[in-house]
């Protein structure tokens, strides 16, 4: 699910969210995972369009364990807590997190213990009374252990499976209740109305026009409040100019109010995974408004570093066509494997030397986690490469 940063709200979203109770929420960097009643009222899960009713219903590769896992113990949780509670086609939404390092946040978890974190925890059959009048928390809603099955590969090469005693819990993130936003940043907002406001309302000089009233202006229709006689293409001109303007001002407001509501935000909430752990930022409920509050630049590249090998050997959704897969698709089998087994050997080598870096660093001076120079070589990230290697080889086996 695609969640609006704070930076890209629109005028009418912006206004909304300073004038409306937020429900804050920590934002987890896992897998997004979906699971509720289908419209026969049967308990199904999603996978991007695809439904799955049963867990033999998911693809047997090493990607799939976590999803895998997650079905099973979310079908427990939906027949102990809401099937009788939830009418047909309803969807819960939450992110797995399978391990320290699922994704590029680093996080505090015990070995073999995962975590399926429900994210639309405001829903009514889903509320939990944790005995406070309010403020953060994080409440287990079941705890699930057993013996369940591992795919992986051991070298990138084979891929084998493996039974684990594993303990899921499925909880809800760390949050601020909605009414209680008025104590932790009832200032901020308050402030923020009256910038808002007056920056708004101030005339821009063009046909007695405020900036608001140029902030809204469609260039390919003529609004109400220009006169059909000054719609001319100088005005025009003029309004596009201005406009580019006022967008850089409300751009510098909402970055503003992203570093005060951030540091507000900072004193009261708790990460999800105690004691040290990260946190990517914050998704946030005002009304009808949904979005995020994250460092946007700084985390899209360490994402993207963090991906580069899955990006380069599968691709991207955007740059698929450039990926390993696409660009040798035409190539014979022995070619693509030998290919595939040099960059497998090189990626092995710059594994060691990132590994002995890493550890030559973090002897003599503090690492901070997530950063580029421990993203292969924490040893989560560098299995999901070897799994990574094997299912592309098992493609090209198999004709892809």
């Amino acid at each position: 699910m695609s969640i609006k940063h704070l930076e890209d709200l629109t005028y009418n979203e912006f206004r909304t969210i300073l004038e409306t109770e937020w429900h804050v929420s920590e934002k987890i960097d896992g897998s997004f995972f979906i699971f509720g009643k289908d419209e026969y009222g049967f308990y199904a899960t999603k996978k991007g369009f695809q439904k799955l009713r049963k867990v033999s219903d998911w693809p047997d590769t090493c990607w799939s364990s976590d999803f895998k896992q997650a079905h099973e113990v979310a079908h427990d949780f939906y027949l102990e807590y809401i099937k009788d509670k939830i009418n047909d086609n309803f969807q819960i939404e939450a992110e797995i997190v399978g391990s320290s390092r699922h994704n590029t946040i680093v996080y505090t978890l015990e070995e073999n213990t995962k975590y399926l974190v429900i994210t639309n925890s405001s829903i009514d059959c889903l509320h939990v009374d944790n005995g406070k009048a309010g403020g953060t928390y994080r409440y287990p809603l079941l705890n699930f252990n057993s013996i369940m099955e591992e795919t992986y590969s051991p070298d990138g090469i084979d891929i084998q499976k493996a039974y684990k005693e594993t303990q899921w819990s499925i909880i809800f993130p760390s949050q601020i209740i909605s009414v209680f936003s008025r104590v932790y940043i009832g200032g901020v907002l308050k402030n923020y109305i009256s910038l808002f406001e007056s920056y708004f309302n101030n005339y821009s000089g063009i046909l007695d026009l405020t900036y608001k009233q140029v902030y809204n202006t469609k260039l390919n229709k003529r609004p109400d409040y220009i006169e059909k006689g000054n719609w001319t293409p100088e005005v025009r001109a003029r309004i596009k100019e201005e406009r580019e303007l006022v967008n850089n001002d409300f751009l510098e407001l909402k970055l503003m109010f992203k570093r005060k509501v951030t540091k507000s935000l900072s004193q009261y909430m708790k990460t999800t995974f105690m004691p040290v752990s990260m946190i990517e930022g914050y998704v946030v409920r005002a009304g009808n408004v949904v979005f995020k509050i994250t460092n946007k630049e700084g985390f899209t590249k360490a994402n993207m570093y963090t991906h580069f090998l899955k990006y380069m050997l599968v691709g991207d959704p955007v740059k698929k066509k450039h990926s390993f897969l696409s660009r040798t698709k035409h190539w014979s089998q022995e070619d693509r494997l030998s290919r595939l087994e040099v960059l497998r050997q090189r990626f092995l080598k710059h594994h060691k030397k990132l590994k002995k870096n890493f550890e030559n660093v973090s002897a003599n001076s503090h690492v901070t986690p997530g950063s580029t120079i421990i993203s292969y070589s924490s040893p989560d990230m560098f299995q999901r490469a070897l799994n990574l290697f094997a299912e592309v080889r098992k493609r090209i086996i198999d004709g892809w």
